[in-house]
């Protein structure tokens, strides 16, 4: 069974809008879907991604949920300030181009212990 990272704490700047913290909070205290903590470990771990490639990714590592599914976790953690548009857009396998998402700078670290943890 894969195990996705959850954060120990609040992790937010203290420049960082309210609901950074909001969410921040939220995650500590067990609040976010797993479909959700899949989609930031997919971020955080493999980079920067499209939608079907952040499905893509998920299920390659255990992750059962749908395309649809973790499409709406990732709008979930874009509205909660933890994911952001990277600010490109790529191809992926059809003639649409995808918005590349990121995890906002303090979502990008893991610590030593969410390493030990994360997928790979």
């Amino acid at each position: 069974m894969t195990v996705f990272p959850n954060l120990d704490g609040p992790v937010a700047r203290t420049s960082d809008p309210v609901t950074s913290w909001e969410a921040a909070q939220a995650i500590s205290d067990g609040q976010m879907r797993a479909s959700e903590q899949a989609v930031l470990s997919a971020l955080r771990t493999g980079g920067a991604m499209t939608d079907p490639q952040i499905a893509d990714y998920v299920i390659s590592h255990g992750g059962r949920w749908s395309g649809q599914r973790l499409r709406s976790a990732r709008a979930d953690l874009v509205r909660a300030g933890l994911v952001e548009a990277a600010g490109t857009t790529r191809p992926d396998g059809s003639p649409r181009r995808y918005t590349v998402w990121a995890a906002t700078p303090t979502q990008r670290t893991l610590t030593g212990e969410e390493e030990q943890h994360a997928v790979a």
